[in-house]
């Protein structure tokens, strides 16, 4: 207790000091300013707005090195804009709530499913990605000989999937799967090959030499998924060793942390045997595949990365999840978006034939097409501003202020191939018109929303008028038929 009472007495004893010290140097510094602006007032007054200047040039010269100091580097703005993972609680919601709107999310509850039979099984799964004949099939030929795998001459002889159980050295169980090759059966099966790359542990990148343009963008998009990945230089054979290390080097420059080995699958090399009776033979006979390096690195990978494999595995699928999720959600849109154009369509192809007196189809068309476009601003979740949609409709009324002849001939056009409708003028003219107006303008806003996120006036209504002129003659029969139906109903 003694101890502790005068460490308190003398912390007390120091701020007091502190406190003195402080209450001396604010005198001292005060009286110093005074006797400085003192002899500032007698010096010329340009000598004061130097003094002035060099004050605020060291200030501002002292704030721009703290800033420089101090500011975010540019790599912790990188790591805070990485998004956190995706996780499976996450997803759940997101599921829900689309199932609550309607939306078909069959695929997205399927790879789920595959997930967890993944998760339950326990095993390694391991893809070989790249282009057609770059000798994937033949690869897990070397590293299991009793696995039955179909090996072509011919470019891109895998069709489908297929999956080959191996037991590595160390006891782990790996799956291989081997895959179509990229840009087989122009590029349809590239995305069943990406889809199972991201749902894999491990991904084998396998190629011939130094890369392909093709080959580069898969490998760069192959690395955004934050897993293991191993390229792998099958027919090392062809290369000296000398050019092996700089395509290594090569390769690696482009790709950071890439572990890249080089293997020989197959292939044949010349022998000279000599015979009995002293003359020579050459023969080719099968090269031994090479593969050591691979079974090696993958040990490796498998040991240094062993716990977080399933974590970055669960991640991709998440995100792959979410991806079609997000394409389900899009297209239950887009069914929905089509309704909406149809039926305010129909409703200014009726509001047309309704005007009785002159301008008054403009106005309401003017309101229905205010309609229309809250209705697909609600359906794409997209706030829509008043000012936005009136400059909108502003910028169509106008591109069909200067084509409305051209529109009107079409229009009349499409009656043609309906005889006995009578007069092509009025209302039935116009009514035809503006249904070719309202299903032009509706798609226009339904893709700027979804494309965009947002009403963009001006990108909308740049659509508008790229699409109007798009199949306006069955256009003009198709709202004709409607138009005329409306008539005699």
């Amino acid at each position: 207790m003694a101890v502790k009472r005068q460490l308190k007495i003398a912390m007390i004893a120091a701020l007091l000091l502190l406190l003195l010290l402080a209450i001396l140097l604010v005198t001292w510094v005060t009286g110093a300013f005074l006797q400085l602006v003192q002899q500032l007032d007698a010096q010329p007054a340009w000598v004061m707005l130097l003094y002035l200047a060099v004050i605020l040039l060291l200030l501002i010269v002292t704030a721009a090195a703290l800033w420089w100091l101090l500011r975010p580097s540019r790599k912790r703005l990188a790591e805070s804009a990485v998004e956190r993972p995706l996780t499976r609680e996450e997803l759940e919601k997101q599921l829900l709530q689309a199932q609550e709107q309607g939306v078909s999310t069959a695929r997205v509850e399927q790879e789920l499913k595959k997930l967890q039979h993944r998760q339950e099984a326990g095993v390694i799964h391991i893809a070989l990605f790249g282009e057609i004949s770059s000798g994937k099939s033949t690869l897990i030929k070397a590293l299991l000989p009793d696995a039955q795998v179909e090996i072509s001459a011919r470019g891109g002889s895998t069709r489908e999937i297929n999956e080959y159980h191996w037991q590595s050295a160390a006891g782990d169980e790996l799956v291989l799967t081997d895959m179509p090759g990229l840009n087989e059966a122009q590029g349809s099966l590239d995305q069943v090959a990406a889809d199972e790359a991201q749902r894999s542990h491990i991904v084998i990148f396998v190629t011939n030499g130094d890369l392909t343009r093709t080959e580069y963008d898969a490998m760069s998009w192959l690395q955004e998924l934050k897993k293991p990945l191993l390229l792998v230089i099958n027919k090392a054979e062809w290369f000296s060793g000398e050019d092996l290390q700089l395509l290594h080097d090569s390769i690696q420059a482009r790709f950071a942390d890439l572990v890249v080995v080089d293997v020989t699958a197959s292939g044949e090399e010349l022998v000279i045997r000599q015979l009995p009776d002293g003359s020579e033979e050459r023969v080719m006979r099968p090269r031994p595949p090479r593969v050591e390096r691979l079974a090696a690195a993958l040990q490796q990978i498998i040991d240094t990365h062993g716990l977080v494999l399933d974590e970055l595995r669960d991640s991709a699928v998440f995100v792959l999840a979410q991806n079609k999720l997000n394409i389900a959600i899009n297209e239950e849109r887009a069914v929905q978006a089509e309704k909406v154009v149809s039926t305010y369509t129909k409703r200014a192809v009726v509001g047309a034939m309704a005007a009785v007196a002159p301008g008054t189809d403009l106005l309401i068309q003017g309101f229905l097409a205010t309609r229309m476009i809250k209705a697909l601003s609600t359906l794409y979740e997209v706030p829509a501003r008043e000012a936005d949609t009136d400059l909108l409709i502003e910028l169509v009324q106008k591109h069909v202020g200067k084509t409305m002849t051209l529109i009107l001939a079409i229009a009349g056009n499409g009656l043609k191939a309906f005889p006995g409708v009578g007069t092509l003028t009025g209302g039935l003219l116009h009514a035809v018109a503006y249904g070719m107006i309202f299903n032009t303008l509706g798609h226009a806003v339904a893709s700027s929303l979804q494309s965009r996120g947002e009403l963009r006036p001006l990108v909308a209504s740049q659509l508008f008028k790229e699409h109007l002129g798009d199949d306006l003659e069955a256009s003009a029969r198709r709202y004709a038929k409607m138009a005329i139906k409306q008539l005699r109903d």
